[in-house]
């Protein structure tokens, strides 16, 4: 993988990887989970199904999974830059990685 991304790949990335966490705790009949995040166009790809691209198909496929092991998942939207710490902290370590270089 290239050492930088979009700013929706890294949404969608941090997504993905709190999904796997998931699975890794141990409940005995599933869970319930919300997933914040600040990304409109990531929400809206996941509910439009004719979008395919692979991070949002490997989210659908683990939302799915997790869902036949009995957890609840809900997605939220939160506005940018209103102080909630786990968002805060996701877009201070996307603003360290380096800038896609537009062509």
């Amino acid at each position: 993988m290239r050492g930088y991304c979009s700013n929706n790949q890294a949404e969608e990335t941090a997504i993905l990887k709190t999904l796997e966490q998931l699975q890794e705790m141990e409940t005995p009949r599933g869970g319930r989970a919300a997933i914040y995040t600040d990304s409109k166009v990531t929400l809206d790809s996941l509910k439009n199904h004719d979008i395919r691209g692979y991070l949002i198909e490997k989210i659908r496929n683990w939302f799915l999974h997790l869902t036949t092991l009995n957890w609840t998942i809900h997605f939220r939207w939160v506005k940018k830059h209103t102080e909630i710490e786990g968002n805060e902290v996701a877009d201070k370590s996307r603003k360290k990685q380096p800038k896609m270089m537009k062509i």
